[in-house]
């Protein structure tokens, strides 16, 4: 397809016409989600023709169940369809707080998928170049953000209602230099460009994997062709993905593997790869606060005692024990998991000043509970005999509180460890 044709595309406007009357039988709960198949932007747009509909979608700016019984009996619109987006605009608010035009339309599950505003703004600021194609386009937030650090971008969006929405929501959003097409991508017909994007659709069948096999597009089949077609290839998949097996699937290795997350939890794995590339991988972890895409170095902070449970992002990695190195930690442990440290650093994860420290016995614990003034505990495990759940019943411990209960192998012994977050 050209990039004409694209455009073309990208100009549509939804066919008018009059609002059908609509009414909600009795006893019916009308805030559930739409079971029916609409077409979503005409419906959309008899919603915003319609003056009362409107003032609802400009006025409501918070979703609770019961604004299903604040709308009149006698309103002509589709109430079930405007609660669903009203709904969905609310549950947006936290994950795209830019995409709040009140003309913004969602759809449940590309809503459910995307990334973060804050990891697809860091996408933006990491990848840059002249041409970027987006071979997945969903609900479109990687590249609605990306697209600002290129000059031209494709993206392609195999659900023709899928494209529409997104085309629909980039429109509002600025990016009038976004080509849309409305179809799969053929890799061999793709031109030649910077940065190729892809995030494999998990949902292939009824049941959702994790695996780069099990979605589409085929990503292990198509790697060499795309390398082929651009400077940089992104392949972004499941933070559940199993790391060693999808690496030995790949034809050509990764040069970067990124694993981005928030402040304590992993969201997504990148992987990295560029043409004629024959190295090893370099593994980083990008989180609030902490990006190792970039120079990083940090002075000793408080003398003390501290235990440092990992991002996640660096247990999915295997990077713990580097970084902990790095920063003078050693293995509190016996499988790793946890690191203790002389001096208080920033790291990614939970850094606790640790306060306490015991074998695994009930006695001394309630001992030191009680000298403190301390009746609850959050308990924490890792490949420990006794879940969380188990130990707070067993030994009647309530759970919450600032003081944390660590349970693990230590030496071979099963031991426990009292921490809380540091305050200077």
């Amino acid at each position: 397809m050209s990039e004409k044709e694209g455009q073309e595309f990208f100009l549509w406007q939804p066919e008018k016409r009059s609002p059908p009357k609509r009414s909600i039988p009795k006893n019916r709960c009308i805030f559930v989600t739409l079971s029916m198949k609409i077409d979503l932007l005409n419906e959309w747009q008899q919603l915003w023709d319609h003056p009362e509909a409107r003032k609802w979608l400009h006025e409501s700016t918070t979703y609770n169940e019961k604004l299903a019984f604040q709308m009149p009996k006698s309103a002509n619109f589709n109430k079930v369809f405007l609660l669903e987006q009203l709904e969905l605009r609310d549950k947006a608010k936290k994950k795209l707080p830019s995409w709040n035009h009140p003309q913004h339309l969602f759809s449940r599950i590309p809503l459910e998928q995307c990334t973060s505003e804050a990891l697809a703004l860091w996408k933006k600021k990491y990848f840059s170049g002249d041409f970027l194609i987006d071979l997945t386009g969903g609900m479109g937030v990687d590249v609605w953000s990306m697209s600002g650090s290129f000059e031209k971008s494709w993206v392609f969006e195999q659900n023709e209602e899928r494209a529409r929405l997104l085309r629909h929501n980039l429109a509002l959003l600025g990016r009038e230099h976004v080509s849309v097409f409305p179809q799969s991508a053929v890799a061999e017909e793709l031109p030649a460009c910077d940065l190729i994007y892809v995030d494999p659709d998990r949902r292939v069948t009824d049941q959702r994997t994790f695996s780069l096999e099990d979605s589409e597009p085929q990503v292990f089949n198509l790697l060499a062709v795309w390398l082929q077609k651009a400077k940089k290839v992104v392949v972004k998949a499941s933070p559940m993905i199993p790391l060693q097996e999808s690496m030995a699937c790949f034809p050509v290795p990764p040069k970067t593997v990124i694993a981005l997350g928030d402040a304590t939890e992993l969201k997504e794995i990148l992987f990295v790869f560029e043409p004629h590339f024959e190295g090893s991988p370099e593994f980083l972890v990008v989180a609030k606060d902490w990006d190792e895409t970039q120079s990083m170095d940090f002075s000793e902070g408080k003398e003390g005692r501290f235990l440092w449970d990992p991002h996640p992002g660096h247990h999915k990695l295997g990077t713990a024990q580097k970084v902990a190195t790095k920063y003078g930690g050693v293995a509190e442990n016996d499988g790793g998991h946890y690191y203790a440290f002389s001096h208080f650093f920033p790291l990614p994860g939970t850094f606790h000043e640790q306060v306490w420290e015991n074998r695994f016995k009930e006695k001394e614990l309630k001992q030191w509970m009680k000298e403190n003034g301390v009746n609850r505990l959050q308990i924490r495990c890792r490949q420990f005999f006794h879940a969380p759940e188990q130990i707070a019943q067993k030994w009647k411990i309530k759970s919450g509180g600032d003081f944390y209960l660590w349970c693990y192998q230590k030496n071979g012994q099963p031991w426990l460890s009292v921490t809380k977050y540091p305050r200077f």
